[in-house]
């Protein structure tokens, strides 16, 4: 079994007014080792306003980075140690697809 699931949690005083709830979101993803094994990752989600300035803030140079890997997607990406994990997973994925053409 694998795949995604969100979920939320709540936190207040049993007497609090509707308005004092916190709600916290996240997600969970089941992705399998072995056929006996999986890995089970859990993802906790702030509570913000997407219209917030700081969360917008990224929205320009998020924009030009995807313009630059459309107009050149072989060019060298630089990895930092941050983007380990991505950078294996993209290695992986270029594997399977040669393998899946040579077959």
């Amino acid at each position: 079994m694998y795949g995604v699931e969100g979920f939320d949690f709540t936190s207040a005083d049993a007497d609090a007014p509707e308005s004092a709830v916190t709600v916290c979101r996240g997600n969970t993803c089941i992705t399998p080792e072995t056929e006996t094994s999986c890995h089970y990752f859990t993802v906790p989600c702030h509570r913000v306003h997407v219209e917030e300035e700081p969360l917008n803030q990224d929205v320009d140079i998020l924009a030009r980075t995807q313009e630059n890997i459309a107009y050149n997607p072989d060019a060298d990406l630089v990895v930092i140690h941050v983007d380990e994990g991505v950078e294996k997973a993209r290695q992986l994925a270029r594997m399977a697809v040669r393998m899946e053409e040579r077959a």
